[in-house]
């Protein structure tokens, strides 16, 4: 557990929790973490609600292979500002990360996002005020996603939805040729110009201008209890931009296997990551926008194996 981790105050989640974890929660608790309390999953949502220690937790440890569609809404509603750590009962323990040269990552997302706001400010605005008499308010779209380690964000995009399909928190995804996407929006989406507002999130330090993708939180519950390795997406600052989604993986998740492969992609990155590959994706990116499909998985384990060495610890057909 790294200094980052040092103090915080822990909620286990879940009916059993492997050896493995176990483990790194006895090296946590070494290093000044404590747990609080451990709870199955229906008993945890109880006690988040109403036990006087629930101001005292700052981090939830959930096995997300136990959470069904109830459940994760529920918890969606109490995570408020406090971190999340999503694990597998039976699977791995999470791992610490410190990133190569992170400190020279974050200084070139800084001063390169900082640079592209600049720059991008007369484009910025004229989206805004495109969407504004278009569509009327808002010009933004707001929502909570994890950031590094697990800590909730506010992410920012440019509003692609009708106003009104956007005040459900709970909407479904948008999928093609969604009727909730305006006409404008459709056209933002199509050339990733609604991320542009992100910039603002590298330069906060939010998230970084190449990583994995932050997705939907109820998407990372989801996942996490399905794909063994998930959760070690949150390990760094997440992307506007990736490996992922220059090898073809970006938009509408329509099967298990399409979060298989940005998976497989993202681990990848985080394996080999570095300035030079980052300037590589950030080049990438554009061409990749000119391609509308998705790459088969097989063409994919060949862009991906071309990008980079892949030496994957980790098992992802576990269920």
């Amino acid at each position: 557990m790294n200094a980052e981790r040092r103090g915080r105050r822990l909620l286990l989640i879940g009916d059993g929790l492997s050896p493995a974890l176990r483990q790194w929660l006895r090296s946590g608790v070494e290093r000044g973490a404590v747990v609080v309390a451990q709870r199955p999953v229906r008993e945890a949502l109880e006690w988040l609600r109403s036990d006087p220690r629930r101001k005292q937790v700052d981090e939830l440890v959930v096995a997300a292979d136990q959470l069904d569609a109830s459940t994760r809404l529920q918890l969606l509603a109490l995570i408020g500002r406090r971190r999340l750590c999503l694990v597998r009962a039976e699977g791995p323990a999470p791992e610490s990360f410190k990133p190569a040269s992170e400190r020279g990552k974050r200084l070139f997302d800084a001063a390169a996002s900082l640079l592209l706001l600049t720059l991008l400010g007369p484009l910025l605005l004229l989206i805004a005020l495109a969407i504004r008499l278009s569509d009327g308010a808002p010009v933004l779209f707001r929502q909570r996603r994890l950031g590094r380690q697990g800590r909730p964000f506010s992410l920012y995009k440019f509003r692609t939805l009708r106003a009104s399909a956007c005040a459900d928190p709970l909407a479904p995804q948008v999928i093609a040729g969604d009727p909730r996407v305006t006409r404008l929006g459709a056209l933002l989406r199509r050339w990733g110009l609604d991320e542009l507002p992100q910039l603002w999130n590298v330069l906060r330090g939010d998230m970084s201008l190449v990583g994995p993708r932050p997705h939907a939180i109820a998407h990372d519950l989801l996942y996490a209890g399905l794909l063994d390795g998930y959760a070690a997406r949150l390990a760094g600052r997440p992307g506007i931009t990736g490996l992922a989604q220059v090898l073809g993986w970006r938009g509408e998740i329509a099967e298990l296997e399409d979060m298989r492969e940005r998976l497989l992609a993202d681990l990848s990155y985080w394996r080999r990551r570095s300035l030079l590959l980052d300037l590589r994706l950030l080049l990438g990116t554009p061409l990749a926008l000119c391609r509308a499909r998705k790459p088969s998985a097989r063409r994919s384990r060949r862009l991906r194996r071309r990008a980079l060495v892949e030496r994957s610890p980790v098992d992802l057909d576990r269920r």
